[in-house]
C-alpha cells in the first residue's frame, strides 16, 4: 500500500475521532468590505481572468458604478476556524474581534465559535479586479490594540485554565505580528502547562509571515526561540510559505541562504528552531521538515491548487487533521494536498469527506520525495 492509499485508509478508519478534537485559533480579526463594479455578480470570470474596466484604486472606485458589500469577518484567524470547522473539529476563537463586546459586523462569528474578544478589529476594503482575485485598497493592518495577555483577566483563572485543558490544537496564526503575544506565551509556559503536564495528542501550530517593519531584532529572535519550549507539552509546528524561509533564517541570523534548495533550507531552520516540525506551503507543492526526515509533496502543472487564501487554510487544515488523527508526516501531506484541492474544486472549505473523495478521485498528480 502506497503513502496516499494508506493516508485514505488511515484517515477514514480514525474520522470519528475528530469529533472529539478541539482547536483554539487567534488572534488576528479584521472586518472587509468589497467593492463590486455594477452588473458583475461574484466570480463572472473563469479563473484568472480580469474582469473588464475592473476598477484598480480608491480613485477608480469612486468613478465606477458598483456597490459595497456588506461589513463581514476577515482575516487568517476567520479563514483558519472556518475550514477546521468544516473539516469536523470543534473550533472556538480568540483575538481582535471587538473591546469587551463583538464590534459589529462580527457578532455572528464571534457567537458561532464562541469567540473572546480581546480588541478592536482592523479594516480592509478591497475591489475584485478577477475572479476570485481581489486588490486591497485599505489592507488589513493587526490592530495594535490586540492585547493577548488580557486572555486570562478576560476568562478568569478557572475558566482559562480549562479552555487550554480542553484543546487539542493551538494555533496562533502571524504570530510574529500579534503584539503582546510573547506575555501571553510566558503566562501559558510558565502557569498553564506545567499544571496539565504532557499530552501526545496536542499540537501547538504557529504561523510565521514576518515581524511588522522586516527584521525584528533581539526581542523577535527571542519569540521564535521559545517556541521550543512547547515541546515539553505536545508537538510544535511552525508554518510558513516558501517566501518566508529566507527572511525566517536572516530573523534568526544563520548562515546566507540564497544557495540552499527549500527542503535543506527547511530542515536546517528546523533544527535552529528546535521544534518539530517545520511545514511549508509553495506555489507547486507542500513541505514537512521533521526531525527525521524531510519529505515534500509536489504537484506541479496543477494550476487548479495556485495558491490562495482559501487553499492556504485548506492545506494548513489537511496536516493538521493528518497530525491528530496519529497520522504521520507523509500522510499528512496527502491530506494537506486532499484538501487544498477539495477546496480549489468547491470554492469553499471542504468537509472530511469531501476532501478525502477528492484525493481518491482526482489526487493522482502528486508525488512524494523524502531526504
Amino acid at each position: 500500500m502506497n503513502d496516499r492509499d494508506k493516508a485514505v485508509e488511515t484517515a477514514l478508519r480514525r474520522a470519528g475521532e475528530l469529533g472529539l478534537r478541539r482547536a483554539l485559533v487567534g488572534m488576528e480579526g479584521a472586518l472587509s468590505r468589497t467593492f463590486r463594479r455594477a452588473g458583475d455578480p461574484a466570480g463572472a470570470a473563469p479563473p484568472g481572468e480580469t474582469l473588464p474596466d475592473a476598477p484598480r484604486s480608491s480613485e477608480g472606485v469612486a468613478s465606477v458604478a458598483g456597490e459595497w458589500s456588506p461589513t463581514e469577518p476577515a482575516g487568517a484567524t476567520v479563514e483558519a476556524a472556518e475550514s477546521l470547522a468544516a473539516a469536523g473539529l470543534g473550533v472556538r476563537v480568540c483575538g481582535a474581534f471587538g473591546e469587551g463586546e463583538p464590534a459589529e459586523g462580527m457578532a455572528p462569528f464571534v457567537e458561532k465559535y464562541e469567540g473572546i474578544a480581546l480588541g478592536p478589529p482592523s479594516f480592509r476594503a478591497r475591489v475584485e479586479v478577477s475572479s476570485g482575485e481581489w486588490l486591497d485598497l485599505v489592507p488589513a493592518a493587526l490592530s495594535p490594540d490586540l492585547r493577548p495577555e488580557s486572555l486570562l483577566s478576560r476568562l478568569g483563572e478557572g475558566p482559562f485554565l480549562d479552555l487550554f485543558s480542553r484543546t487539542d490544537l493551538v494555533a496562533w496564526l502571524r504570530f510574529g505580528r500579534l503584539p503582546g503575544l510573547a506575555g501571553l506565551l510566558r503566562l501559558l509556559l510558565e502557569r498553564v502547562y506545567p499544571s496539565l503536564g504532557p499530552n501526545e495528542h496536542r499540537t501547538f501550530l504557529f504561523g510565521w509571515d514576518g515581524f511588522p517593519g522586516g527584521a525584528g531584532g533581539a526581542a523577535s529572535r527571542s519569540l521564535l526561540r521559545t517556541l521550543a519550549s512547547f515541546h515539553t507539552y505536545g508537538s510544535v509546528f511552525l508554518e510558513t510559505g516558501e517566501d518566508g524561509l529566507a527572511p525566517l533564517a536572516r530573523e534568526l541570523q544563520v548562515r546566507d541562504p540564497s544557495g540552499d534548495a527549500p527542503g535543506e533550507l527547511a530542515a536546517g531552520l528546523r533544527r535552529e528552531l528546535g521544534i518539530d516540525l517545520l511545514l511549508v506551503h509553495g506555489p507547486a507543492s507542500h513541505l514537512a521538515a521533521g526531525r527525521e526526515e524531510t519529505i515534500e509533496l509536489t504537484h506541479e502543472g496543477e494550476a487548479s491548487l495556485s495558491p490562495s487564501p482559501l487553499s492556504a487554510a485548506a492545506t494548513r487544515t489537511g496536516f493538521v487533521v493528518g497530525r491528530l488523527l496519529g497520522l504521520g508526516a507523509a500522510e499528512s501531506l496527502w491530506l494537506a494536498y486532499a484538501f487544498a484541492g477539495a477546496a480549489a474544486a468547491g470554492k469553499a472549505p471542504p468537509g472530511f469527506d469531501e476532501a478525502v473523495g477528492w484525493l481518491q478521485e482526482s489526487g493522482g498528480g502528486a508525488r512524494l520525495h523524502t531526504s
